[in-house]
């Protein structure tokens, strides 16, 4: 297609974005994406020692590395990074709140916003009908939030929308490492448009995340060693814990907000649970206030009715999670915040209230 002139390319991309909703928007052609550098990317990744902790990644890996050949009718990729949305009605402010000297168990700040999945889809709608009002009603599209296989991150620094933060996370202006993207294929021949790397971004002599992850899962490459990280134990990891796994995932009920809110460049939240302020909460439940997580009772979650749980959480993120999975999580919490004496006589009363071995094994393994 014609090159157009750069400011008008600008300007276009720029009135996608406000009209989509999205923060930034660039333009990949598949020439762009070279799949040799995509797959040592992966590679390099699962080199780390995270070969097999997300099977989707070793499952899809032809698929990863050069995402056009996937979809030969695709001419363009727009790459999106959007703000989370702030959901004031989040069912999740109905769990047990955590109570000072109790056991508590924290979820990330980002899942009591609305679901980036639910809210980066709306985005795109948007941005096919925008797409579609331009070049016509036959243009065929293909989107993604997280839920294919696509190498989001990646193609995002190849688009220039971030730069990699030492905590390998995308840090963007204005969000640092709290953006969310999306991607949409799309068989229109649109302009390539790929900003200029925001410099300023890098994380220069700052350690800030490494130095404040617990399990000490970041690498000095940038590279996450995934097994150690709370988020994967507490999100990925099936089945049972064992006891060092618990003593690893911590306090963590859903996801971790550490690496990202220790960041100085992070627009950080603030208290958002007032329960949890007190200095005589347990544990490392202490950061609540600092990192702007929820905590909630993590005895109290883990008496409540299955179904109640499954119903609050519905429609939010920990729904990807699911009930069983989180009272296996409030499990751990309890423990490790408890005492050894604590734990023994807990421990028959604790198991009767499930019957999954997922819940029941991980009670069974306490030290």
């Amino acid at each position: 297609m014609p090159v157009e002139p750069a400011s008008e390319r600008i300007s276009f991309y720029r009135g996608l974005a406000a009209r989509c909703g999205a923060d930034q928007i660039a333009c990949l052609k598949a020439d762009s994406c070279p799949p040799l550098l995509l797959q040592q990317r992966l590679d390099a990744w699962r080199q780390a020692g995270n070969f097999g902790a997300l099977p989707y990644l070793d499952n899809w890996s032809a698929i990863l590395s050069d995402p056009f050949a996937a979809r030969p009718w695709a001419r363009s990729l727009l790459v999106l990074s959007f703000a989370p949305q702030p959901n004031p009605a989040s069912p999740l402010w109905q769990l047990p709140s955590a109570r000072p000297g109790r056991p508590a168990a924290t979820i990330a700040r980002y899942a009591l916003c609305v679901d980036y999945h639910r809210h980066g889809q709306a985005i795109l709608e948007q941005l096919r009908q925008a797409i579609a009002t331009i070049k016509g009603s036959d243009v065929q599209f293909d989107s993604c939030v997280d839920t294919k296989p696509v190498m989001e991150k990646e193609l995002a620094l190849l688009a220039g929308l971030g730069v990699r933060g030492r905590n390998g996370l995308l840090r963007t202006p204005n969000r640092s490492c709290q953006a969310h993207l999306a991607v949409l294929f799309c068989s229109s021949d649109l302009p390539q448009h790929i900003l200029p790397s925001p410099l300023d971004l890098h994380c220069g002599d700052c350690h800030a995340c490494v130095s404040s992850c617990p399990n000490h899962a970041i690498g000095k490459n940038g590279i996450l060693a995934v097994r150690k990280c709370r988020s994967w134990l507490a999100n990925e990891k099936r089945g049972a814990l064992s006891w060092p796994e618990q003593l690893a995932l911590g306090s963590s009920l859903f996801a971790c907000s550490i690496c990202t809110s220790c960041c100085p460049d992070a627009v950080n939240a603030g208290n958002i649970n007032a329960n949890a302020e007190s200095g005589d909460v347990v544990a490392d439940i202490a950061n609540v206030g600092l990192w702007g997580d929820y905590a909630v009772d993590a005895e109290e979650l883990l008496r409540m009715p299955s179904a109640e749980l499954s119903r609050i959480i519905a429609g939010t993120a920990l729904d990807y999670v699911g009930a069983t999975q989180l009272k296996r999580n409030a499990a751990a919490a309890f423990a490790v915040q408890a005492t050894p004496q604590q734990r023994r006589d807990r421990q028959a009363e604790f198991a009767a209230l499930s019957n999954s071995p997922t819940v029941t094994q991980t009670i069974a393994n306490w030290d």
